[in-house]
């Protein structure tokens, strides 16, 4: 059952008894044994979600006990409070419009459910027809539920809000083992004040329908109806349409074959026979083709039943319930079996525009997710190149300001006899060698929390202390340096297969960091600390690490790390000497035994080793330089967007 009924009845509970009854009553459902999971948030229900029968049925239960109200009651005012959530829900004009009498309602209301399935796939609506015996209005009412009471809520409900007259609505039959349906009684009692007052169309006498009598030949009817038969008082077809006979003979059938041979009612439910169909010569009827061909596809046509009085026949003017091009297809149909002033052409072709345009959607759909997957790799691949901060303020096309940085520690590394190499080998094995290095390299970059510069050729640059500012950016870079010289031991020469051999330089101080350059943008520093980091590495020696005493001074007063005077050193810029020291470990951070693997976060070291790495792993896997080109032209791309370029 759809949640607008169960919604409708939450609705009722809290506007008549309070939200403190309502969800006393839901506590109640519970304890009887209502599943949890069926009610969404605030214990109330999506309109669209179909829920399990018994849910209803739990509910009305729990509250006849919390109110003390027995389910005829609560179901008579479900049904009044039914019609008010229509029309609060945008059904009101079509309500309103429905019927000029209550009877023309009522009989009108199968064709409302009928539309309203289109929308509401998986209901399954109830049936309603109207009779009269002895002047009375009888209304039966057709259902796979035992809900009959919410008829006569409705009912009454209907007559007082929108015909403004007071009706008596009673049980004649109530539906049981001896009966299938339930029969309710129809009195109007008076006149009622209410909201909506209804314009009545003033009654004239007959219009005149024509001149002359105009004879129309059977051939004629047919073709102009060709979705029509005519059927006598046994039931037996003796008319049919054009299109009707291309379907009676494609599946061998003749018109000395009864209706209920070759056609299933499916609306309204009753047991059809002449009778019966003259009393409900006012419903839709919807009769499924059988046919002879089993393959899975019946077609249903759906119009009403005209009972011609001059022959005491019954002629049942139809269209074919056709929802695509398929569907014609499988019933061996085509568009032009459909008469031209029928409106089933308009929805044929309206529904495969609509099939196009869904398609387009999904096409739309799949090509915004995919651009938002490259969209993410490009704002990956920026975060790699950038700082965040300056990679958002590129993105929005805003300026990128320097920043002083009074406190940071830079790191440089170069390999021992690049050059060598580069003259001895093939480009593709220095690539192949410098890519090894620099993954493991961008590994520990992340473990450590620092900022990678830049790297170019052999040199490989490293910042702590910035982007974001922290004070142990000294202890961070030094970890980073002996990771580097552990790590570089395992990529080995091309030339010789021997391990390489790096030297290490580190220097702290202040420096200005900023984007520089429009194209290809880089985030560069400047300052005397740059240059004497460098110096530092370039004076230094292959699997060692330099530091200058400004680095230190973070570190002199932590035992952990082991440091050994080298010499006092001049550089550019610098008045006095600059003393070094080497950097020989850091004690408490355990050994590495084997090499880390490339698509693992943390390092794989000894349990004697305490590491915890400050951010998320950093991993570079270009297999090649094209690759890195690729994701080059990627993000120039993305910057001529922006306009920087």
């Amino acid at each position: 059952m759809y949640g607008f009924v169960n919604s409708a009845l939450e609705k009722l509970i809290r506007r008549r008894f309070g939200n403190d009854k309502w969800e006393e009553v839901i506590e109640e459902a519970y304890k009887n044994g209502m599943d949890h999971h069926m009610i969404g948030p605030n214990n109330s229900f999506q309109i669209s979600v179909v829920y399990d029968e018994p849910v209803t049925f739990e509910i009305i239960k729990a509250a006849t006990e919390i109110l003390g109200l027995d389910a005829d009651a609560i179901l008579e005012m479900f049904g009044e409070q039914f019609l008010l959530w229509c029309q609060e829900s945008g059904y009101a004009k079509t309500l309103q419009l429905l019927g000029r009498t209550l009877k023309d309602f009522l009989t009108n209301l199968d064709a409302l459910h009928d539309h309203l399935s289109i929308v509401y796939k998986d209901m399954n609506a109830p049936s309603f027809r109207c009779t009269e015996e002895n002047g009375m209005l009888l209304l039966h009412y057709y259902s796979i539920r035992k809900l009959d009471s919410i008829v006569i809520g409705v009912v009454k409900s209907v007559g007082r809000e929108l015909y403004g007259i007071e009706v008596d609505v009673s049980f004649v039959v109530r539906k049981d083992s001896n009966h299938d349906h339930s029969v309710f009684s129809i009195k109007e009692i008076g006149p009622c004040s209410t909201t909506f007052c209804r314009t009545e169309v003033i009654q004239q006498s007959p219009p005149v329908l024509f001149d002359k009598p105009v004879s129309i030949s059977p051939e004629m009817f047919c073709e102009i109806f060709p979705f029509h038969l005519i059927f006598d008082h046994k039931l037996n077809i003796v008319q049919v349409g054009q299109s009707f006979a291309v379907l009676l003979a494609y599946s061998n059938y003749g018109l000395d074959k009864n209706l209920l041979e070759i056609f299933k009612l499916e609306r309204p439910h009753f047991e059809p026979s002449f009778e019966a169909i003259l009393n409900h010569i006012n419903t839709i009827y919807v009769l499924r083709f059988i046919g002879q061909h089993d393959d899975g596809n019946t077609l249903r046509l759906m119009g009403q039943m005209i009972y011609l009085e001059q022959s005491n026949r019954m002629l049942f003017l139809c269209s074919p319930r056709i929802n695509s091009l398929e569907d014609l297809e499988s019933n061996k149909m085509y568009i032009s079996d459909i008469p031209i002033h029928d409106a089933m052409r308009a929805l044929i072709i309206m529904k495969v525009e609509q099939d196009m345009i869904k398609e387009d959607m999904n096409m739309l759909q799949w090509t915004r997710n995919n651009l938002d997957e490259e969209m993410g790799k490009m704002k990956r691949l920026l975060n790699d190149i950038l700082p965040v901060p300056a990679m958002e303020a590129l993105m929005a096309n805003q300026r990128v300001e320097a920043e002083l940085f009074e406190s940071v520690t830079v790191l440089f590394s170069d390999i021992e006899g690049f050059t060598k190499i580069g003259q001895r080998c093939e480009p593709e094995d220095v690539v192949s060698m410098l890519n090894e290095l620099y993954q493991l390299f961008d590994l520990t970059v992340g473990w450590n929390g620092v900022y990678k510069v830049e790297t170019i050729g052999d040199a490989y640059m490293v910042v702590g202390g910035l982007p974001t500012r922290y004070e142990n950016h000294a202890e961070r870079v030094c970890d980073q340096a002996l990771d580097m010289i552990h790590y570089s031991e395992s990529v080995r020469n091309p030339v010789d297969g021997k391990p390489i051999k790096i030297r290490v330089g580190i220097h702290s101080g202040k420096v200005v960091a900023g984007v520089v350059g429009n194209r290809m943008p880089r985030y560069c520093l400047f300052g005397d600390t740059v240059n004497v980091a460098s110096r530092t590495e370039s004076n230094g020696e292959a699997g060692k690490i330099q530091v200058t005493n400004s680095t230190y001074k973070f570190l002199k007063h932590n035992p952990n790390f082991v440091f050994k005077f080298n010499k006092n050193m001049e550089f550019k810029n610098v008045k006095d000497p600059v003393p070094c020291y080497w950097l020989l470990e850091h004690r408490g951070r355990g050994t590495y035994t084997t090499l880390p693997d490339m698509s693992a976060a943390p390092p794989p070291v000894t349990t004697t080793r305490v590491h915890t790495p400050r951010q998320a792993p950093r991993s570079y896997r270009m297999s090649n330089v094209l690759l890195f080109c690729y994701y080059a032209v990627l993000l120039y791309s993305q910057l001529t967007y922006c306009g920087h370029v």
